[in-house]
């Protein structure tokens, strides 16, 4: 463990002190806003030591904040990235980088990062983000494997606060002082800085909670439990501190810090609806199981003797006077109706005091139509706005800052499809993140209302980044030229293999034609007693021997074909003729004496066997 300033701790320590006494009142409602969304409900102190009595928390506030979380991470984040310095193309590869980043940080706390800020703005209206570089980390711890692996997907690890432990200070530059109080294990402590332990620490044995204190500002930074001398108390060297603290509904107007944040709960938790919900809940089900499941009887009698109520051998019953009756009462109309109206006019003013209902598709009482029910649903959202934006600009702070940091250290990152080059962060970068809350449905309503936008002509770029929540244009325009490029080619190369086909076909059966041509022109000349010698150099090339149906086949269509063409089919038909080696093995049937069908049938043979 390094020397310490003890004069610069002792001031730590007593600004330490102040912070936290300043923020006491906000301490208290931040624990009733935990008792309302864990649903921890004593009723007035009272620990209901009467069995009778059932206890019956409203879930009604949980129920709000967990369907607007629901709401608000429907959507990851989009980043939207500026600078002077830049042009789009260059914009378009950071913004892809950092919500690559932003995914992998995710992926290394084991969930999405804007979950747990969501869900902290919702509950105490602020959101606390700690930033820590994994080159510091894994100097500081040298023997954790973990950080090699996480090193390699992120170079800044992100972690969300609970501001119920935090104690941020704000100038007119932003945070400039924020200390942080938790109760954990001691083990928890000596393994996560046991580098930084000196002898006494480490030696130290105990199994109780010890309070870890953090304390940053401008300049210096401590760690220390208790009240005990710190690991760690220097100057840190950093541009800001590495913490963002962003107020999202709330507002620095008052001055109190307890009526500067005024989250979602803010009115029922003031106004004690929840609790008056939960006492009512509470009364009704004791009645409804006191008087309603639990017959009630009435005992009548002269005398002031108790009943006598006796229970032996398997059988239960009164001893009574004669005279005396024991009779039930007649439990008709447990609950008033003040007292249900009463209920309902609670769960109306949570209602309204927080988020209707029907922003989470509950049916509205009435009939409406399917625009009207989506209107209801839309304008009900409305108390969510304060989240959604400045939620977003807590995560663009949160990044910006981080980048700042890289740049500061010359800290550069190309790992895990990330690429994050120190020198090239501009000192004017803004980047701006937006939590859309669309659900399926309303997307395809936006992208009916870019289409008609577009026929009236405004600019896709425009479309895409207001509607669709698309900024990368730049880089959609080259998926989208990629894609027309890829289905051209497909058709290009299904046309060339279209064509060869064809050019095939062609080829074969030109072909089978010069063939069949070639084979009735050696029919014609065999029937008419074989050709006249021809020079050598005449002499055709040797055809295939063609069988004695393919030589019938061939003389029939060249016949027809030469009819056909004339317009003399009678008079240029020859007459019948013996087509020789009909009668050897694979001419036609001996029945039909060698002959062409068709030709002469009527006729008979002469002694030469040809048809008369």
């Amino acid at each position: 463990m390094k020397a310490f300033d003890r004069n610069v701790f002792e001031q730590i320590q007593t600004h330490a002190r102040d912070l936290k006494g300043i923020h006491r009142l906000r301490d208290q409602e931040f624990d009733e806003y935990l008792k309302m969304y864990l649903m921890e409900f004593d009723a007035e102190g009272s620990h209901f030591e009467d069995d009778t009595v059932k206890n019956t928390p409203s879930p009604s506030a949980r129920n709000k904040v967990v369907n607007a979380m629901r709401l608000m991470i429907s959507q990851d984040p989009v980043f939207d990235v500026k600078s002077q310095g830049w042009d789009e193309t260059k914009e378009e590869v950071i913004e892809k980088n950092i919500s690559r980043w932003w995914d992998q940080a995710g992926r290394a706390a084991k969930r999405p990062l804007h979950y747990d800020m969501v869900l902290s703005s919702l509950l105490f209206d602020e959101m606390h983000t700690a930033i820590t570089v994994m080159d510091d980390y894994k100097k500081y711890n040298k023997n954790d494997r973990r950080a090699e692996r996480i090193s390699k997907m992120t170079p800044i690890l992100f972690q969300s606060w609970s501001p119920r432990c935090g104690y941020p200070e704000f100038d007119e530059l932003g945070l400039c002082t924020y200390y942080r109080e938790t109760k954990v294990r001691w083990s928890w402590v000596a393994q996560k800085y046991k580098d930084l332990l000196s002898d006494t620490y480490v030696n130290k044995k105990t199994t109780d909670n010890v309070a870890l204190k953090v304390f940053y500002d401008l300049t210096h930074y401590a760690i220390w439990i208790n009240d005990e001398n710190p690991f760690v108390c220097e100057e840190h060297g950093l541009p800001c501190i590495p913490i963002d603290v962003t107020l999202t509904n709330g507002t620095n107007l008052f001055e109190k810090e307890e009526d500067k944040r005024q989250p979602l709960l803010f009115a029922i938790k003031r106004s004690r609806l929840w609790e008056r919900e939960s006492l009512l809940y509470t009364v009704l089900y004791s009645l409804l199981f006191t008087i309603g499941v639990t017959p009630t009887y009435v005992y009548k009698t002269d005398t002031e003797d108790d009943l006598n109520y006796i229970r032996e051998g398997g059988f239960n019953y009164l001893m009574m006077r004669k005279g005396d009756s024991f009779e039930p009462i007649n439990t008709k109309g447990i609950l008033p109706p003040e007292v249900q109206q009463m209920t309902e006019m609670t769960g109306e003013l949570i209602d309204s005091s927080t988020m209707y209902n029907t922003a989470f598709g509950e049916k509205n009482n009435g009939s409406q139509t399917f625009s009207e029910t989506s209107l209801l649903q839309q304008a009900a959202r409305l108390p969510l706005i304060g989240t959604q934006r400045l939620g977003g600009f807590g995560i663009s702070s949160t990044i910006e800052m981080a980048l700042a940091m890289m740049k500061e250290k010359g800290l550069s990152f190309n790992s895990n499809g990330i690429e994050l080059k120190a020198s090239e962060i501009p000192d004017d970068i803004e980047i701006k993140a937006k939590l859309d809350v669309i659900l399926p449905q309303e997307k395809l309503q936006m992208v009916n209302i870019g289409l008609n936008m577009q026929k009236l002509g405004m600019p896709d770029e425009w479309i895409q980044n207001n509607l669709m929540g698309i900024t990368n244009t730049k880089e959609l325009k080259k998926l989208f030229v990629k894609q027309q490029a890829e289905a051209s080619m497909v058709q290009y190369k299904i046309q060339q293999k279209l064509q060869k086909m064809q050019q095939a076909d062609q080829q074969e059966e030109q072909q089978k034609a010069e063939q069949l041509q070639q084979a009735v022109q050696a029919a014609q000349q065999a029937a008419a007693g074989g050709p006249a010698p021809m020079a050598e150099e005449q002499q055709p090339e040797p055809q295939p021997a063609l069988t004695q149906g393919q030589m019938l086949e061939a003389q029939m269509m060249n016949s027809g074909l030469n009819a056909m063409d004339t317009g003399q089919f009678a008079e240029n038909t020859p007459g019948p003729q013996m087509i020789p080696g009909a009668e050897m093995e694979g001419g036609l049937p001996g029945t039909m004496g060698g002959m062409i069908p068709g030709q002469g049938l009527a006729g008979t043979p002469d002694g030469n066997g040809v048809m008369r």
